[in-house]
């Protein structure tokens, strides 16, 4: 079962000092992130609870927006769950949480493109043996 959650991700300090807020997806030790474009200090961050600390000063329509956030994120892991059978992949969990359409590319696809190319490369010859 995946799962996710807020972190502040340590890695990837600003020129400032702050750090980004992500949301951490987990599944079988394997981790992808999603950024959220938001970014706040180590001192405003609680790391037990993994929220943001009153201290920051728009602590109320940062929280919000990021439980709001979370929210939709969730209620589409569960979506996601229900539709796809078998193993999951990680990259194509964040992909979906993203709206970012899943491409499936076939043989023949992959063939028609690439004569497309041959042609546009004055290649002809090659591109009526390959179709």
């Amino acid at each position: 079962m995946a799962t996710i959650k807020l972190v502040l991700d340590k890695r990837r300090e600003k020129k400032d000092g702050s750090f980004p807020l992500v949301f951490r997806i987990n599944h079988n030790t394997v981790t992808r992130d999603i950024h959220t474009g938001y970014s706040i200090q180590n001192t405003e961050w609680d790391g037990k609870k993994n929220i943001i600390n009153k201290t920051h000063p728009a602590f109320k329509t940062l929280s919000a927006r990021l439980k709001e956030l979370e929210s939709h994120y969730l209620t589409k892991l569960i979506e996601f769950e229900r539709s796809h059978e078998g193993p999951i992949d990680v990259q194509e969990l964040r992909e979906y949480l993203l709206g970012k359409p899943v491409q499936q590319i076939t043989v023949y696809s992959f063939w028609e493109e690439e004569i497309e190319h041959l042609h546009k490369a004055n290649r002809n010859g090659s591109a009526k043996i390959y179709s």
